[in-house]
């Protein structure tokens, strides 16, 4: 059973056994408090209604137990600030749920249920202590129109269904108005009941009584009381307090309504519409405002006499529930990690204090898209220690890291989210450190999409697009791919769309054709021809085509990916689809299902009528083997792909939010393809005075690399050039044209020899070499 807002949660969702192990990445914790509204407090538990991760199912009501912390799901969702006084209960262990006829009385101390059964015309009005109030009512046939009309109320006891056990409320003043009557405080001993003198004061909101009820008996009492529709009343042992219309607080006896009351200014700050009750002291909440009103709002003490105040608590929910056999029930804390349940009591020195029963637990912060990429999590997050905003984390083998600021979009006036005027909805890593997404820019002189790559708060290459709307479909190191227009459902072209391929590093548009399914990987641009199955690949960084793929597809693809040397297709709504070995130019066919996400050597994808993630494995050629991952996907996983979930196709795994705002990282299980270079940049000459400025992008991050520099001439190691973890894949070296000793080497020809060793110690190293020229000594 859950326990939610009182423990951490990352409970796991069902897996396959088969499923790799998962990491549960600690997440940005939202700074507003997780909302919790109290309802009854009985003497084993409470009835609550949490704040749950969807909020449009609105808040589910539970029991929790004070012993064990277990929970229990109650009927119903909604919010106990809106539920009247005893719908759930009111300092009892017991629970109700109402239908025509019938009340379902739940004991939660021992499990035990029954039913009472009522008239189909009476109407439960709530339930206080053991025993359980209902409205007599009759059905009015005068007019045309059936009316129900209250003639009385009784009581019935709660902990047993017995045909003769009611007992009609006596002692409603003349001319009482039973229509308007309502049910506003109680405990185990009476019922206190708010209602008028006349219909006409009760039909205008003013009250004028307020009637105590025993529970025992039925018997009334009544006395005068001024209030209105949200009034708060509050009885606790002997004594019975309230505050009337005019804001005169009013504390009188239980035992004797005879007997003089203390009546005082209700202090005008404080909010009169939710009250607790302790001996000698009167509980009430300043007033507050907006989502974060629980960091504003203090929890105050006013003494019976109005003389004294004191603050219990600077930040507090608005809850204050009087709890069975004493004390008041009531949340609030330091921070949205420092929030707890606490009782409020009166200490030996007749002075409130607060014992704390049970932490609330906070909210994660919500995350709008997120990218893996090369051991790299990028989340959009909308809240978080800098606020809402790009945070990276880097996954280890058995840990992720804690979060690193990244910044977000600012500085213009449209800049109303992280990615600016709009919500970032899908999120790429390009492999080399860098987050890329894309923004709107309107200060060009018309209004077109940005593509941008972040590297931290004040690190972003921009690229403009030229183009008004569309999305982004893939990124490898310096390179982006962006579709223009917005396909009516996925896997499907865009009529006189545009394929548009961006230089981060430059900022400029290096190649652009009628719309057709593109990736990158490292330099080379993968773009599907006219021709069905035939892929063009292209050397961005000269323009040269270098040739054509046969993917064996029976279509045009309309969306390509790639991964070292693994390269997907698919037809139009993701009809057929399939992966290619660069290497061997063997064909794999996928199983049928919705568009997903490459990874080296597997595929991630869901099922037509699958509600969960699975995996197909390739890796080692031959048929597909697939198998079921149990991350739940709700929706349709092609649309949230990068948004809810993404793969690391940089020989990593997968990772995905869940309903509560959680991220997890899975391995993918399948071992990673050989460590290569992607793509590289090695001049073949350089001159003394520039240096010589050498780059790979590796298909993996590596843990160490070595490059080696040695004379053609005499076969001499003049330079050796080392150093650590890479950033992502991005390997970048310099040589000074020195010596290890610090001289200046001669000019001439050297061969290079670079090895990598990856950081993940699958496989052998990278072994890498050439020659360049030196000159200008």
């Amino acid at each position: 059973m859950l326990t939610l807002g009182l423990t951490p949660l990352l409970a796991a969702p069902a897996a396959a056994a088969e499923a790799p192990a998962r990491l549960d990445v600690t997440p940005n914790w939202r700074t507003v408090p997780r909302e919790d509204s109290l309802g009854s407090f009985g003497a084993t538990g409470f009835a609550h209604a949490p704040e749950d991760a969807d909020p449009h199912s609105g808040q589910e009501f539970q029991w929790t137990r004070l012993d064990t912390g277990e929970t229990t799901t109650l009927l119903g969702h909604g919010n106990n600030e809106d539920a009247a006084f005893g719908e759930f209960g009111a300092e009892s262990d017991y629970v109700a749920h109402h239908h025509l006829g019938r009340i379902d009385i739940r004991s939660m101390a021992d499990g035990g249920s029954h039913r009472l059964d009522i008239p189909s015309e009476d109407s439960f009005t709530g339930l206080v202590g053991s025993s359980v109030l209902v409205r007599d009512q009759a059905r009015n046939e005068e007019g045309g129109s059936p009316v129900l009309t209250v003639e009385g109320w009784y009581v019935l006891p709660a902990d047993r269904p017995a045909a003769d056990a009611k007992v009609p409320v006596t002692g409603w003043p003349q001319g009482a108005d039973l229509q308007y009557a309502r049910l506003v405080a109680g405990d185990a001993d009476e019922a206190v009941v708010r209602f008028a003198t006349s219909a006409e004061q009760a039909e205008s909101g003013r009250f004028d009584r307020l009637g105590l009820i025993d529970l025992s008996t039925g018997t009334l009492r009544s006395v005068p009381a001024a209030t209105g529709w949200d009034t708060s009343v509050v009885v606790a042992g002997e004594t019975l307090a309230w505050v009337d219309t005019d804001g005169l607080a009013h504390v009188r006896s239980r035992a004797d309504l005879a007997a003089p009351e203390q009546v005082f200014p209700f202090p005008a700050d404080l909010d009169r519409s939710k009250l607790g009750l302790l001996d000698g002291w009167l509980l009430a909440f300043t007033r507050a405002d907006g989502t974060d009103a629980a960091l504003k709002r203090a929890l105050v003490a006013v003494s019976s006499d109005g003389q004294q105040r004191r603050t219990l608590l600077e930040k507090a929910d608005k809850e204050a529930v009087q709890v069975a056999g004493g004390g008041v029930a009531v949340i609030g804390g330091t921070s949205s990690v420092d929030w707890h349940l606490q009782k409020a009591t009166v200490g030996a020195d007749g002075l409130p204090r607060l014992e704390k029963l049970r932490r609330v637990a906070p909210v994660a912060a919500g995350v709008d898209a997120l990218a893996l990429s090369a051991g790299t999590l990028s989340t959009v997050e909308k809240d978080g220690p800098q606020g809402a905003g790009f945070y990276h984390r880097t996954v280890g083998p058995a840990a992720v890291s804690a979060p690193v600021w990244a910044g977000r979009e600012s500085g213009r006036s449209y800049d109303h989210t992280v990615c600016g005027q709009h919500l970032c909805t899908r999120l790429l890593g390009s492999g080399d450190g860098r987050t890329v997404y894309q923004v709107r820019n309107h200060e060009t002189g018309r209004s077109q999409v940005e593509v941008v790559g972040r590297r931290g708060p004040d690190q972003a290459d921009r690229a403009l697009t030229g183009d008004v709307d569309g999305w982004l479909t893939d990124s490898s190191g310096r390179y982006a791919v962006y579709q223009s227009g917005r396909p009516t459902v996925p896997g499907m072209p865009v009529t006189d769309g545009k394929t548009i391929v961006v230089d981060l590093d430059t900022g400029t548009v290096v190649d652009q054709r009628a719309q057709t399914g593109a990736t990158v990987w490292g330099g080379t641009l993968y773009a599907a021809t006219a021709t069905p199955g035939t892929v063009a690949r292209k050397d961005l960084a000269t323009g040269r085509q270098t040739g054509t793929v046969d993917t064996g597809a029976p279509c045009v693809p309309v969306e390509l990916q790639s991964a070292g040397r693994w390269l997907y297709w698919t037809c139009e709504q993701f009809r057929q689809h399939g992966v290619v070995d660069l290497t061997t130019g063997e064909k794999i066919a996928l199983p049928a299902g919705r568009g997903g996400l490459l990874g080296d050597g597997y595929f991630v994808n869901q099922r037509y009528t699958g509600a969960t993630l699975r995996l197909t494995e390739f890796q080692s050629g031959g048929t597909a083997v697939t198998r079921d991952l149990g991350i739940p996907m709700p929706t349709d996983g092609s649309d949230s792909r990068r948004r809810t979930w993404a793969v690391d196709r940089f020989g990593g795994g997968l990772a995905y939010v869940d309903q509560e705002n959680v991220v997890h990282v899975v391995a993918s299980g399948v071992p990673a393809s050989p460590l290569a270079a992607a793509s590289a940049s090695t001049p073949t000459a350089f001159k003394a005075a520039d240096g010589w400025k050498a780059s790979w992008q590796l298909s993996r991050p590596a843990a160490s690399w070595k490059l080696t520099l040695k004379s053609t001439a005499n076969g001499t190691t003049v330079r050796t050039l080392t150093g650590g973890r890479t950033s992502g894949t991005a390997l970048n070296a310099v040589w000074d044209g020195r010596t290890s000793a610090g001289a200046s080497a001669a000019n001439g020809t050297y061969a290079w020899t670079l090895t990598a060793q990856p950081a993940d110690g699958q496989g052998a190293a990278l072994t890498l070499s050439g020659k360049v020229t030196l000159s200008g000594r």
